[in-house]
């Protein structure tokens, strides 16, 4: 059973990874929404989960640093580093229509 949940556990915050930026970035309708991020975080398992490591790297810094470093930088360098890399992902799969109207706002 603990694999069970760590798989779910693990897959959910994969599709987060996706989910966030697509909000941001597309008019999607909720139920759209869900169904391309898990189609993202499972099409790019591998970066979609390079990409979650990385956001954990400035969280472990912040353990060692100052608390008014902490509170200023860390979690805005992890959403810096997730949105850095789920781009990297969602490019690939927008339209041209997507990005020129994302490009031009």
């Amino acid at each position: 059973m603990h694999g069970l949940y760590l798989f779910v556990a693990l897959a959910a915050r994969m599709v987060n990874v996706y989910l966030w930026p697509l909000l941001v970035l597309f008019a999607l309708g909720p139920r759209r929404l869900l169904s391309v991020s898990v189609r993202l975080a499972f099409a790019h398992p591998a970066w979609t989960l390079l990409t979650l490591a990385l956001a954990l790297i400035p969280l472990g810094i912040g353990l060692v640093v100052p608390l008014w470093i902490s509170v200023l930088a860390v979690f805005s360098t992890s959403v810096l580093a997730i949105n850095w890399g789920a781009w990297r992902v969602i490019r690939r799969y927008a339209t041209p229509d997507e990005l020129a109207e994302l490009y031009r706002h």
